[in-house]
């Protein structure tokens, strides 16, 4: 990553131990195949490159820090539930401040304020990647390079988020990180939110991601001015969904993809979700 960027600092903020512990999981349990492999390289050395832009862009301009984060209108609720019609209605209204996937994969400019076309072209070059890879996957949940995409993908810089566990088996990361206090991993994205309203400014960000739900009072405590939007669909619909989409989204990586196993490591942690977003609302 470093000699691909020409920049050195992954900032003080760095912890090597998220992204140790996830690359063991990954050699040990994963099962990814060939190509799997090389995609899931790709993916972490680009996530390093990543940090190593956005200190850069911290090095040279400090007040970028100086600044208020924007309010937060937060989308979240179990996957499947309607977050993203939701998310993308919101970043409609005039004044939104969307994150785009083009903006949630590559947050930090490369080389000058004012880049876009590398990060666009990367973005577009991931999309046609997945409908290639995956049709199914991409009529379940379609990823377009210019339209509002989950935030939890900034957390992918801090290895603090559960998209790892969503497109492989890595059952000790898992367990790992949910003993893990994301109140690091918030922190560092309130820097990246700063970073992107100062290459593009709005009157209020709109955000989304189902990982939230699991934390959100984690959430509030980093960002106390956000209005939180709980999306809601029975259940038995919107799991069942997701499963679904699991099973798609693993088969892009992994040899053989265990349904069973699926179920078994994420009906616990739905539940789990669950049980969080309703203490957090039962104490507001």
């Amino acid at each position: 990553a470093r000699k691909n960027t020409g920049n050195i600092h992954l900032g003080a903020d760095f912890n090597e131990e998220p992204l140790r512990v996830l690359l063991k999981s990954i050699n040990d349990e994963a099962g990814l195949h060939p190509f799997g492999l090389l995609m899931i390289k790709e993916k972490l050395v680009s996530q390093l490159e990543n940090r190593l832009w956005v200190e850069y862009w911290f090095r040279k301009y400090p007040e970028i820090l100086a600044q208020p984060v924007l309010p937060i209108a937060l989308v979240t609720g179990l996957q499947r539930t309607g977050t993203t019609k939701m998310q993308r209605l919101l970043s409609s209204q005039q004044g939104a401040r969307a994150l785009p996937s083009w903006e949630a994969l590559y947050p930090a400019p490369l080389g000058k304020k004012e880049e876009t076309s590398g990060r666009i072209f990367r973005t577009k070059r991931n999309e046609l990647a997945v409908r290639w890879i995956s049709p199914a996957f991409h009529r379940i949940h379609p990823i377009h390079t210019r339209k509002p995409e989950e935030d939890v993908l900034l957390l992918d810089l801090q290895f603090m988020s559960t998209s790892a566990e969503a497109i492989m088996n890595v059952p000790s990361f898992s367990s790992w990180l949910a003993q893990q206090d994301q109140a690091d991993a918030y922190a560092y994205e309130k820097k990246l939110l700063l970073l992107l309203q100062w290459q593009r400014g709005g009157d209020f960000w709109v955000l989304k991601s189902p990982h939230h739900l699991q934390y959100l009072e984690k959430f509030v405590r980093v960002f106390p001015a956000t209005s939180v939007i709980w999306m809601h669909r029975h259940p038995g619909q919107c799991i069942a969904s997701y499963l679904s989409m699991l099973y798609y989204s693993r088969s892009m990586f992994v040899k053989n993809v265990d349904k069973e196993l699926i179920k078994t490591q994420w009906l616990p942690r739905l539940k789990s979700m669950l049980q969080s977003g309703m203490e957090f609302n039962a104490n507001r």
